[in-house]
């Protein structure tokens, strides 16, 4: 394709070469690295890649379209983007790679990047005002089911501090609940759509047994 382009007639009326630039791109295949020409427009001095264009590749992108397809379409049954990242981090290459070693992390970032240019989901934009110290306070309680048996359910709050004298009342509450095995997931979910992470400074974990 590269090539076909390069020695073209259009390719030499319209365009100069630039230079050779190698981009790796991580498919559902596993880790793909290619090597592709870049041009220039004579008329108006912008860069083209033709590969890029054909494959319909944005700039700037590690990650293939439709990987991206992929972390979307999971978010819509999981609605946890860190666990999305994990599940689908672990399919990529796993039935082609030769290196069982390799593994690939999808970071929430990116999963939420992808939902939100998807424009599928209401995806939460992170607050401008984000405190030095959260408070998050945690605990266990058990719901008994129409089975007969006790379901362990842990809620959360998150909570900027206490205000007032007589009556106390938590700043900015945001209550979490989920089951054992995805609770903490739940819960750095809701810390990521309400705030930014790089400005706090203290968390502090309130509950029975707390550490």
């Amino acid at each position: 394709m590269d090539k076909q382009f390069r020695y073209s007639q259009h390719r030499v009326h319209q365009f100069y070469v630039k230079c050779k630039r190698s981009r790796t791109l991580i498919t559902p295949f596993g880790r793909v690295n290619i090597k592709r020409t870049i041009y220039l427009d004579r008329l108006t001095g912008k860069t083209y890649c033709h590969v890029d264009s054909k494959l319909g590749l944005p700039k700037y992108d590690r990650y293939y379209p439709c990987i991206k397809s992929m972390l979307v379409a999971l978010f819509a049954d999981h609605n946890l983007m860190i666990k999305v990242g994990k599940i689908i981090g672990k399919r990529i290459g796993n039935a082609y790679s030769l290196n069982e070693n390799e593994s690939f992390t999808i970071s929430r970032q990116t999963v939420y990047n992808s939902i939100r240019s998807a424009k599928m989901f209401a995806v939460s934009i992170s607050a401008k005002h984000t405190p030095n110290t959260l408070y998050i306070m945690a605990d266990e309680k058990y719901v008994h089911l129409n089975t007969g048996k006790n379901k362990m359910v842990k809620p959360a709050v998150i909570f900027e501090g206490i205000q007032g004298a007589k009556r106390k009342t938590l700043i900015n509450k945001h209550h979490v609940k989920g089951m054992r095995e995805l609770f903490w997931e739940s819960v750095a979910d809701a810390l990521h759509e309400r705030y930014d992470i790089d400005k706090i400074k203290r968390l502090f974990f309130i509950g029975d047994g707390a550490s």
